[in-house]
């Protein structure tokens, strides 16, 4: 991996003397970026280029190279992949600049599986193809075609957007932050993030890593290599193609509320890295990262010379839910008044009046230093006539070189951040101009001090019940042998779950003798078919049924509208706090575990807890107590440790069931002052092959 970054020789196929052709760009990016190895283009119809003498195919370069860049047509790279694997020593690290694989159609992805087969049998290491290249600023390597010239920093950048990579590297020359080492990945067809994550692992020079990503190549792999990484360094994932698109092959209430989108926010967050939805709020975090130490803890001190500002940035902690506003005791605000104006306000926000100077500034901070319920300061100046950015600007550096925690600046305006950044340049410090990305960085960071604390809690160790396990899959084993089917009707689900203690309303057959005289009322009347898992809203259910009178009609108008379908009858059970469990299995992470809020408003309400599995009872406890489901219960006074067994029951099946496609019990109703019962359950397999 390391010749993609610090390669003493490149060959670059299908180098070119003519300006703008790919071929071109990427030599001269070479030779002007300052690389300081030997260089081969490769080109039969020149004998120089650009004063370097040009060889027809690789196998004519003596020499050992380290590193080959292809820029030709897809149609011909096949045969240089083979010259590359067959020179007398072979170059193992290959970048693919050119376009015109998996992305174009049928025949490009014949070509990409022919290099894929030819990367296998020899062992090389393929980057691309279809990306933009690498880049070590601190090599001087601009093995790439973007033009524009790459900023020195510290923060790794995978990406598998040739033209987002091209933009951040344009955005940043305002900004005192930079990059280290740069990986696009193109189509992914050999080397993947994970690789590349790996890779940044262990290299000194990259402190923080980001990734634009749309697509994730092995999802188990990737949680374990990103478990590695963010013990080490921070790893900030924007991850694109999110939107959900109805898929027939979704079932399940779980297969629609775990979604592709909510099941990679799961696993980027559960294994320690910061997930983004935009391009924005990733580009705030690397500022941040770059430039200050993490929070304290997450109570946050506002110090402002302008009401407004102070009030916007108030409104977006409070908001926040990993901020809130540090609470002043009486002893701090008497100490902030006596170096503050009487006019100022010593609440927080703490607002040091537009007159303020950079003593002001600095003496308020040297008081707020000393109080320990502070994670970080918000530090606003907006550029009245009387404000002296500069010396400000001078009053935060040496603030965050001796305080216990960061102070954030925020100096507003075009000019004033202009002044302020030129100060902070030299102290690798960036500065924020709108309260909202500054607040959002510094929720980022608390996040990620959440994480880093949680990642020295023991992980739980879960076995399987081998001889549970074989009986469920009995079950599962008979109802696939009925016709290849693979969804259960209810007494088969009922069957399964009770393996695991389950409790769930018994059932009766509405055509069975006696079984109107036999139930309890009021009644429940449903259609029981693997063709109809919606119910409810297909109008097959028909609830609240007080007598055996009514009961009669409601099974003769199921009869008539499902022709052929079971109907079964349940007593109805009293009202409680409805919630749903489910297990999908997801193409790309494996089996998970879903808790929701449940009921016919299931997916309207998509308020959802995810877990891979296997989970232990503890850990759903810890997330239920920190989550928005937990305070439902909390007010419904429902015991948070009841709802995790009765979870835990559900998780250890998906966890011994690896045949499980997707799972519904939905809802399970709790109580505050009895045991809970399950109304419904949905199981569906995987179809055998």
């Amino acid at each position: 991996m390391e010749k993609f970054f610090k390669p003493k020789s490149i060959a670059i196929i299908g180098a070119s003397p003519t300006e703008g052709k790919v071929g071109n760009i990427i030599l001269k990016n070479l030779v002007d970026y300052g690389f300081e190895g030997e260089l081969y283009p490769i080109n039969p119809k020149h004998q120089e280029i650009n004063g370097l003498k040009t060889y027809s195919t690789v196998l004519d370069i003596k020499e050992n190279v380290d590193l080959a860049i292809i820029a030709i047509p897809a149609n011909f790279i096949p045969q240089i992949v083979r010259e590359c694997a067959e020179k007398q020593i072979p170059i193992n690290n290959i970048i693919i600049i050119s376009a015109g694989f998996s992305e174009s159609g049928e025949e490009g992805k014949a070509l990409e599986k022919e290099i894929s087969q030819l990367a296998e049998e020899n062992q090389l290491k393929i980057l691309g193809p279809n990306c933009l290249g690498t880049v070590n600023t601190f090599l001087n390597l601009n093995a790439s075609f973007a033009k524009t010239e790459v900023k020195k920093g510290t923060t790794a950048l995978i990406m598998q957007s040739g033209a987002f990579t091209t933009a951040f590297f344009d955005l940043v020359w305002g900004e005192n932050f930079g990059f280290s080492k740069v990986a696009t990945l193109g189509n992914k067809m050999n080397l993947d993030e994970a690789d590349f994550l790996e890779y940044f692992l262990e290299d000194e020079e990259s402190e923080i890593i980001a990734l634009y990503l749309e697509s994730i190549s092995d999802g188990e792999r990737f949680r374990e290599v990103l478990k590695r990484v963010s013990k080490k360094k921070p790893v900030l994932i924007l991850k694109a193609g999110n939107s959900e698109k109805v898929k027939s092959a979704i079932m399940s209430h779980t297969g629609s509320m775990a979604g592709e989108a909510d099941v990679v926010r799961r696993a980027i967050e559960e294994s320690g890295g910061i997930y983004f939805e935009n391009a924005r709020d990733l580009f705030s975090a690397i500022k941040y990262f770059e430039s200050f130490s993490l929070p304290s803890c997450n109570e946050i001190i506002i110090l402002s010379n302008a009401g407004g500002p102070g009030v916007v940035a108030t409104d977006l902690i409070e908001g926040s839910e990993n901020l809130k506003m540090a609470e002043l005791g009486v002893s701090q605000k008497e100490a902030l008044k006596k170096v503050l104006p009487n006019a100022s306000s010593v609440e927080n926000p703490v607002d040091i009046l537009g007159d303020a100077q950079g003593d002001r500034y600095e003496t308020t901070l040297n008081v707020i230093k000393d109080f320990k319920n502070t994670g970080a300061v918000l530090a606003i100046v907006t550029p009245q006539a009387q404000t002296d950015v500069e010396k400000i600007s001078q009053i935060f550096v040496k603030a965050n070189k001796d305080f216990s925690f960061p102070i954030i600046p925020l100096v507003m305006g075009h000019e004033a951040n202009k002044i302020a950044q030129k100060v902070f340049e030299e102290s690798g410090i960036s500065n924020f101009i709108f309260p909202s990305d500054a607040v959002r960085a510094i929720e980022l960071a608390c996040f990620h001090k959440k994480q880093l604390d949680n990642q020295g809690v023991k992980a739980d160790v879960i076995s399987k019940d081998e001889k549970r396990a074989k009986l469920s899959r009995e079950i599962f084993e008979q109802v696939s042998s009925d016709g290849e089917r693979n969804v259960f009707y209810y007494e088969e689900a009922l069957k399964l779950v009770n393996l695991y203690g389950f409790k769930a309303v018994p059932f009766c057959d509405a055509t069975a003798k006696d079984c109107l005289d036999e139930m309890q009322y009021p009644i429940v009347a449903k259609i029981d078919s693997p063709k109809l898992l919606h119910k409810n809203s297909k109008n097959g259910l028909e609830l609240g049924i007080a007598n055996k009178e009514i009961a009669q009609k409601a099974i003769v108008r199921l009869q008539n509208d499902f022709p052929g379908e079971k109907i079964i009858l349940q007593s109805q059970v009293e009202s409680g706090l409805e919630v749903i469990f489910g297990i999908k299995k997801d193409p790309n992470f494996g089996s998970v575990f879903m808790c929701g809020l449940g009921g016919i408003l299931t997916e309207i309400f998509n308020e959802k807890m995810i877990w891979f599995l296997p989970v232990s009872t503890e850990k759903i406890v810890r997330d239920l107590k920190n989550s928005k489901i937990g305070k439902v219960l909390e007010k419904q006074r429902i015991d948070i440790e009841q709802v995790a067994k009765e979870a835990e029951r559900i998780a250890l099946l998906g966890f011994e069931n690896e045949w499980i496609k997707e799972l519904d019990v939905n809802p399970i109703i709790f109580y505050k002052d009895k045991e809970s019962i399950s109304v419904d359950v949905k199981v569906i397999g995987m179809e055998e092959k």
